[in-house]
């Protein structure tokens, strides 16, 4: 007997999708569904059946709220009903069907399903299909289709073929500007009738059209009428497949009538280039699959209906420059601030992510090499001109990057840190000397070169101290010494990882005091501070330093020292901490680093009294700190950082009106290839309001120091029944996880 189940969460839907659906043709591919899925963010319902752990049977459904159905994933609509066909309900067990649509807990509408065999349900329907054209029934040979015209017909059609034919009648394939084109016709014939009068349904198509252009599968057909565009169609080839997706053609008007349009199509039919087509019907009402060689593309299926993007080439966009993030920010960021970003990202950026993160359509981003400028600034130069956009500002969430950002504001006159400034904060030895020069509170530090610095800076302050990366972020390589061994071991640990670390721009060259400094080579070795560690947002702008967020860290069990396990987001400092003290303390501070306009983060620990400053940069918190903001108080940093960065200063929640919450990482405790992750227990807890994964099965964890990334598999944000015991609930919660492993290769 098989047990059924339902799972909600994105990345284990795409895991059994993928399991279960075979490729065969380009609906059955996540990446194509999920171009209208990151649009409509339809909540997910996949109901499983499984039989000895293995998956025998799939019904993927969306909840469409306003229709107040389920229709199968992702649940786009046009006029109230789905769009993608070939839909599929998997029953590899034989019979499972019945089973899994009484596990859907409402009405469902189901359109375009492939015919499954035995075990059908009754209430089966042949959805509508229009005109029916059978290649193999013309012998895949147009002219024995136009045999079945009457005689008059087909010489009126030759008459008019010819008439076009001096006009000027000619075609081309594959240009881009084209959908542009096909957008405009639609928009001209139909109006607000139209496929794509919902807007995430016209993002949704240019995303997929990104997609299938990327993979090197789009094909763009476009007939001209004496130099004027007639008609343009979009398909795509796939498993030596050609699928019809929409098209557009010219409005009926006296100059151009009804048989005008119809000739052009048959033109299209007739004349264009040898296409494979397959032996399946083809329908003007829904795009076709076809496969042989023969004469023709396709027969015409009905007018795509496209409606334009408002942002169209002849448009003026204003846009805020996100130099340099990562995927999940990308996705957060096109979800709650929509067409405000443009995204400057390395071509990189997306390898190994395995979670479906949205991306940006194609106007609003520019992917290119982020450790060559000049070629950095050529590629968004030439972007900005193509689609006419003007940058509004600049902002940054990745320490690698902030350099990058630095220069480019330079070379289009906006605001932002200086590159000076810049590079003061990423260097953790000249960030402490400048702060100890103005005499604020930090541990003392010195600069290593070799194995014998770092023994004698441990002989001198005569207690624990800590060796780390000169440059760097989190709890990467970072080694407590209380000892010489220890010492030596940390030293050439580090020689030895950040020789091969494969994020360059991370570890830079830097300077200090003129001199160039390698961060490969030399490190920063500093006095063990004891105490409870925090981090913190502020903000430095006209009216001075203010305090936007304060968490305090709770270390991770069992993992490297300086790992943080969770933050709890709290209303009020520590006791001994005054707050308009620390106001003008972390004032100070970002003045002496030459600072004096942004959004900075802090780390500091809270020891003999004081805020001992560890680490100060000019961008938000980030790991889960978005996420536990937006639920604390509906608070989003991100698109806070927008406007910041366009000069709009905007009022943050009030320091001491947050709600306390716990963000809990969900790491690793082993090295390995994941083979499943359960998160069902932990999201059915009363405490958890969030639970996201990152990663999905057949992810590869590499635990530190070879790796500090791979070990983050997701985070949990939960209002703990006690702040007292937090740390406890945390370790509570991760036993709710079941992560099984399989030994790496």
């Amino acid at each position: 007997m098989y047990t059924v189940r339902v799972i909600t969460d994105v990345s284990e839907c795409r895991a059994v999708w993928e399991e279960v659906i075979p490729r065969e043709s380009i609906w059955d591919l996540w990446e194509v569904r999920d171009c209208f899925h990151r649009h409509y963010q339809r909540p997910l319902h996949f109901i499983v059946a499984s039989e000895k752990g293995r998956t025998c049977g799939l019904l993927p459904l969306s909840w469409i709220e306003e229709a107040g159905i389920y229709g199968y994933f992702p649940g786009e609509t046009w006029n109230g009903t789905t769009w993608l066909e070939q839909n599929r309900i998997c029953d590899h067990a034989g019979g499972t069907w019945e089973t899994l649509l009484d596990y859907c807990p409402g009405a469902y509408h189901l359109r375009y399903l492939r015919h499954p065999g035995a075990g059908s349900p009754k209430e089966c329907a042949i959805d509508e299909v229009g005109y029916l054209f059978s290649p193999p029934h013309y012998e895949y040979d147009i002219e024995n289709y136009f045999g079945e015209f009457s005689r008059k017909s087909r010489k009126r059609l030759r008459h008019d073929l010819d008439a076009f034919e001096k006009r000027g009648l000619s075609y081309r394939f594959d240009e881009m500007e084209d959908f542009d084109q096909l957008v405009k016709l639609n928009e001209d014939r139909f109006g607000a009738d139209s496929y794509f009068s919902d807007r995430r349904f016209t993002k949704s198509f240019r995303s997929l059209m990104e997609l299938l252009q990327d993979r090197g599968w789009m094909r763009i057909t476009t007939v001209m009428v004496a130099g004027e565009i007639a008609a343009v169609d979009l398909g795509c080839i796939f498993n030596g497949v050609y699928t019809l997706l929409g098209g557009a053609r010219m409005k009926i008007t006296p100059v151009w009538p009804r048989s005008s349009i119809s000739i052009i199509y048959a033109w299209l039919v007739s004349e264009s280039s040898e296409w494979s087509i397959s032996s399946a019907a083809v329908s003007p009402g829904r795009q076709s699959s076809i496969s042989l060689p023969v004469r023709f593309i396709f027969w015409p299926a009905k007018a795509g209906r496209i409606r334009p993007d408002r942002r169209s080439l002849k448009m003026r966009t204003e846009r805020v420059l996100v130099v340099g993030t990562t995927p999940d920010y990308i996705d957060a960021i096109c979800h709650y601030c929509p067409d405000r970003a443009l995204f400057l990202t390395g071509k990189d950026a997306r390898a190994g992510c395995a979670r479906s993160y949205r991306q940006p359509d194609l106007d609003s981003e520019v992917l290119c090499d982020l450790s060559r400028f000049v070629p950095a600034v050529a590629a968004l130069e030439k972007h900005l001109k193509r689609f006419r956009i003007h940058i509004t500002g600049i902002t940054c969430f990745d320490c690698e990057s902030l350099a990058l950002a630095s220069h480019l504001a330079a070379a289009f006159s906006l605001p932002f840190v200086s590159p000076e400034a810049v590079a003061a904060s990423r260097n953790k030895f000249t960030s402490r000397r400048l702060w100890q020069a103005a005499g604020l509170p930090c541990p003392k530090v010195c600069l290593v070169r070799s194995p014998t610095d770092a023994i004698r800076f441990l002989g001198e302050v005569k207690q624990p101290v800590v060796l780390k990366p000169l440059t760097g972020s989190g709890s990467e390589l970072i080694f407590p010494c209380r000892d010489v061994e220890d010492c030596l071991d940390a030293f050439h640990t580090l020689l030895l990882r950040l020789r091969i670390h494969p994020n360059r721009r991370m570890y830079d060259d830097q300077w200090h005091g003129g001199e160039r400094i390698d961060p490969h080579r030399a490190f920063v070795i500093e006095e063990l501070v004891e105490g409870e560690e925090f981090s913190c947002d502020f903000i430095l702008g006209d009216e001075g330093p203010k305090i936007i967020r304060i968490t305090k860290k709770i270390p991770a069990r069992d993992q490297m020292f300086g790992t943080t396990g969770a933050y709890i987001l709290v209303n009020e400092l520590p006791p001994e901490i005054d707050l308009g003290g620390f106001c003008l303390q972390v004032g100070q501070a970002a003045r002496a680093l030459g600072i004096s306009r942004a959004i900075c983060m802090l780390d500091f620990i809270v020891a003999h009294g004081k805020a001992m400053m560890l680490e100060m940069t000019p961008r938000p918190g980030g790991d889960c700190l978005p996420s536990l903001e937006r639920l604390s108080s509906g608070f989003d940093i991100l698109g806070y950082a927008l406007d910041f960065a366009e000069g709009r200063e905007s009022a943050p929640p009030a320091f001491g009106s947050w709600q306390p919450l716990v963000g809990l990482h969900l790491l690793a405790e082993e090295s390995g290839v994941v083979r499943r992750i359960d998160v069902r227990n932990l999201r059915e807890d009363h405490r958890v309001l969030e639970c996201r994964l990152d990663v999905v099965p057949s992810h590869r964890v590499i635990m530190p120091p070879e790796d500090y990334n791979s070990r983050r598999l997701g985070h949990a944000i939960f209002k703990p029944d006690s702040f007292e015991n937090a740390d406890e609930e945390c370790l509570d919660l991760l036993g709710k996880v079941i992560v099984e492993m399989d030994p790496a290769r």
